[in-house]
């Protein structure tokens, strides 16, 4: 089975672009992880697509690992296209923003190539926020209001979160707790329409590495997000993968709830919500292969990638051998 697995900011996708330290960290993270469980799994052919000025090094560790090396005048998505055709499976890692992922997700589609991923009708409304909430609010499932920023007029004694309505992860979200603040993140934002906002909630900021199927779905564990603020700005420092919670059997209801809301999705999906004193509250469902990813296989000692090749003909067979947090630092 040839699987071509594209991590968007190191495969190429940014190649006439500044590389964002930040994600091209968490992209190697993630990929690396990844190429180690796929490599591992009898009959299976990688094929890597990598920028330019990125090491080749670690990769040249396997026998069945092919790299495509993408140079700054190169047509990514030609490339992208062909490989598509090439190869059986797909496994797209890349950002929602600017409907990145989707578009990605819709060309593996039209090539009637295998996708190891959410579809793209999926990935659009999860990789917005606003229409997350809604389709979450619509079924009854608890999340935190969310709007346009164009639609918002301050409120006194407000703390609120601004963010992109399709951004990832901590990229470009702002806390504001007065109106001078809110003024000086506004003023900067061209367009409003393509912002929302929230309200700051209090609570334990948990990510849930999830896989889903026709409306069904598998918690796989619970990881606490440790975020910094600095200067009005969150960052993900680092993430603990499989972190202690007496609140699984309320977070399973959630994510088999959110299953029959977006029948779609399919394979790994994050979750990230913030537990708080009155229940989880779900603030954006990421459909993708996410940090938290990197941990797994030490926390839990199985090879999820494994699992999600399961689901092509049928149900993951989950067998955990290990039970410890581990720690993914970011920065």
């Amino acid at each position: 089975m040839k699987i071509f697995v594209f991590e968007y900011i190191s495969g190429g996708g940014m190649s006439d672009q500044v590389l964002p330290e930040s994600l091209i960290r968490e992209g190697e993270l993630m990929l690396q992880a990844l190429t180690k469980d796929l490599s591992t799994q009898f009959g299976v052919e990688l094929y890597i697509t990598r920028d330019y000025r990125l090491s080749e090094h670690f990769f040249l560790q396997f026998n069945n690992v092919n790299l495509i090396q993408v140079a700054k005048d190169s047509d990514i998505k030609s490339i992208f296209t062909d490989l598509c055709h090439y190869c059986d499976a797909v496994w797209p890692i890349a950002p929602e923003s600017g409907g990145i992922l989707a578009e990605l997700c819709e060309i593996v589609s039209d090539s009637n190539t295998l996708l190891l991923n959410t579809d793209a009708v999926a990935v659009e409304i999860t990789g917005n926020k606003l229409s997350t909430f809604n389709y979450l609010s619509d079924n009854q499932i608890p999340a935190i209001l969310t709007s346009t920023l164009s639609d918002y007029l301050w409120q006194p004694n407000d703390t609120c979160v601004i963010k992109p309505i399709d951004g990832v992860g901590c990229e470009n979200s702002f806390i504001v707790s007065n109106i001078a603040e809110y003024e000086q993140v506004t003023t900067n934002v061209v367009n409003t329409g393509d912002y929302i906002i929230q309200p700051y909630v209090e609570g334990r900021p948990i990510s849930l590495s999830c896989l889903f199927k026709q409306r069904r779905a598998w918690l796989i564990c619970c990881n606490e997000q440790q975020i910094n603020i600095e200067r009005q700005q969150f960052s993900l420092t680092a993430c603990i993968v499989n972190c202690a919670t007496e609140q699984k059997p309320i977070f399973n209801e959630m994510i088999e709830a959110i299953a029959d809301a977006i029948p779609n999705l399919w394979g790994y999906v994050g979750i990230d919500l913030i537990a708080t004193s009155t229940g989880p509250k779900v603030l954006e469902i990421n459909p993708r292969l996410t940090t938290s990813y990197v941990g797994i296989k030490e926390a839990l000692g199985f090879n999820l990638a494994e699992n999600v090749l399961q689901l092509i003909n049928g149900e993951p067979d989950i067998k955990m051998t290990k039970d410890q947090p581990v720690t993914i630092h970011i920065k």
